[in-house]
């Protein structure tokens, strides 16, 4: 996918691009326990229901993947 900013959704690529990048080596962030505090109330209300929107580390290492693959 192409985009001005960044690439976007679906983060297509051929498969000679993904093969540049080591999947399992790929560390997904960590994000801190009290890590919104310092953010205003309205914006947190989005996050209430989740710390992590349902993305697991191994599927963040794929989006990391195909992100890499992506901008490659």
């Amino acid at each position: 996918a192409c985009g001005f900013v960044r690439p976007h959704v679906p983060l297509v690529a051929p498969a000679k691009y993904f093969d540049l990048y080591d999947r399992d080596s790929m560390e997904a962030p960590v994000v801190p326990e009290h890590d919104l505090e310092d953010v205003p109330q309205i914006i947190r209300n989005y996050k209430r229901n989740s710390t992590t929107y349902g993305v697991t580390p191994e599927l963040h290492k794929g989006l990391l993947e195909a992100y890499y693959a992506s901008i490659s």
